[in-house]
């Protein structure tokens, strides 16, 4: 899969990506030139409440096509070499209502509807790197998704995709159950469902199940009543974060925004926020104090790391601390033991 990896300091988290996916991609345009036509056999509305509504009359499911046509290079590969390809056509229609959410940069071609529902659509569901594939039941809601694009042969793709709806049996299996089951037993099933689910789509599309395993583990015997209280109360508490951030407008801004942020990491710890979202908010703040006091920035990723060792963003805090803040010297050149 090609797709942008945050591999820089400058990147805080998987809920931070476009930017660098975007200068990513644009490069790749610039390569690729211009959006290759779809096969007419491969018919794709651009209207969300219409297929929805196709998808029920007709007892398929939705795939959602994320993109960027004429500025994302691997959007652009994945049109060409998968979706403009006759086995796509002939097999994807026949399980598939296709739906493209174009965020093209050219808007001048699209209606004021079609470009509202590629902002509302993007936003709901967490879109932050293209192309993006989401493979929905009939109502909208995702079970199966396909990030970026590696150059995956048409026939292959088409494969996954299909494969990909037996997830959504097991799903819909597993909330039958659910709904016959009550107390524990019932939180757990729903907890099943979604671990087959994005991370960052349980709360924002899958949130009446959250509501209804918090109510089913009311005692929290089974733990989940307290797991999932802490994902919204750790996801409210990112999104604050971001807020901070994508506030910054000038360089000035920035002491007072490294303030800000460490009172609210501090905070958080008393309000029960989990190590692993704070590790976030000093990942954040060691960016922001990188260009101008290196010394800082070292010593809160070192606080980052400690506070979660284990946590989602430890592998690459050791990267950066690795290879920024590396005290180790060139090793001597030369193999044969003589100091040169």
């Amino acid at each position: 899969m090609l797709t942008c990896s945050l591999e820089e300091l400058g990147v805080m988290s998987s809920r931070i990506t476009k930017t660098c996916l975007a200068a990513l991609l644009t490069v790749g345009s610039a390569i690729l030139g211009s959006s290759t036509a779809l096969s007419a056999e491969a018919q794709w509305l651009i209207d969300f409440e219409q297929a929805k509504a196709l998808a029920k009359k007709e007892g398929k499911d939705l795939l959602m096509d994320f993109t960027g046509s004429d500025w994302c290079g691997f959007c652009i590969q994945l049109d060409k070499n998968v979706f403009s390809k006759e086995i796509f056509a002939e097999k994807i229609p026949e399980k598939f209502i296709l739906l493209k959410i174009d965020d093209r940069r050219d808007k001048s071609k699209q209606s004021e509807a079609e470009k509202k529902m590629v902002r509302e659509l993007t936003k709901k569901y967490g879109i932050s790197g293209f192309p993006t594939i989401l493979l929905c039941d009939a109502e909208g809601r995702p079970y199966a998704s396909f990030v970026g694009y590696g150059g995956t042969p048409a026939e292959k793709y088409v494969g996954d995709l299909l494969a990909k709806q037996k997830v959504r049996e097991k799903r819909d299996a597993l909330l039958a159950k659910a709904e016959a089951a009550s107390g524990a037993e019932k939180a757990k099933l729903l907890d099943e469902v979604l671990q087959m689910v994005d991370e960052d789509l349980r709360l924002s599309v899958y949130g009446d199940l959250v509501d209804q395993i918090i109510a089913a583990d009311a005692q929290n015997e089974a733990g989940l009543k307290e797991k999932y209280v802490t994902m919204r109360r750790d996801a409210d508490f990112e999104k604050k974060l971001e807020e901070v951030i994508g506030g910054l407008t000038a360089a000035e801004q920035v002491p007072e925004a490294i303030t800000k942020l460490k009172g609210m990491v501090e905070a958080a710890e008393k309000e029960g926020v989990s190590p692993d979202a704070r590790q976030k908010g000093l990942f954040m703040i060691a960016q922001l104090q990188f260009s101008t006091d290196k010394a800082a920035s070292k010593a809160t990723l070192q606080e980052a790391l400690k506070m979660a060792p284990e946590g989602p963003l430890a592998g690459q805090i050791k990267m950066v601390l690795e290879r920024f803040f590396s005290e180790k010297k060139p090793a001597d050149q030369g193999n044969d033991g003589s100091n040169r």
